[in-house]
């Protein structure tokens, strides 16, 4: 499966934002997650998102992917969308997913 979806995978790399969903949720609630290092909460409630209470399961995949490359990775959701579909990593998305959270609200 890796092999089929490589290919996939090289043409979402070169992407950029483009819908409107990531400029009114997705990415403000990634930026917020990497420029303050934790969830909304009653002091900084303010994130940019036209959803701030939405779960943020999946502006956690771009948050690690930015964490772990130094720099805001915007294409970082996309990605790991194209990865969970080629490979069924449904699960360890899920177990990463549980763990950065408990990691951020230990903080």
């Amino acid at each position: 499966m890796v092999v089929l979806g490589a290919p996939m995978l090289l043409l979402v790399s070169a992407m950029m934002a483009s819908q409107w969903d990531e400029f009114s949720h997705w990415l403000p609630s990634a930026r917020y997650l990497y420029v303050t290092d934790g969830f909304p909460d009653g002091r900084d409630p303010v994130t940019g998102a036209s959803f701030p209470a939405y779960p943020y399961g999946w502006p956690l995949a771009t948050y690690f992917a930015s964490r772990l490359s130094g720099r805001f990775v915007e294409i970082a959701g996309a990605l790991t969308n194209v990865a969970m579909r080629s490979d069924k990593t449904d699960a360890s998305f899920e177990a990463m997913i549980y763990a950065g959270t408990a990691i951020i609200n230990s903080r």
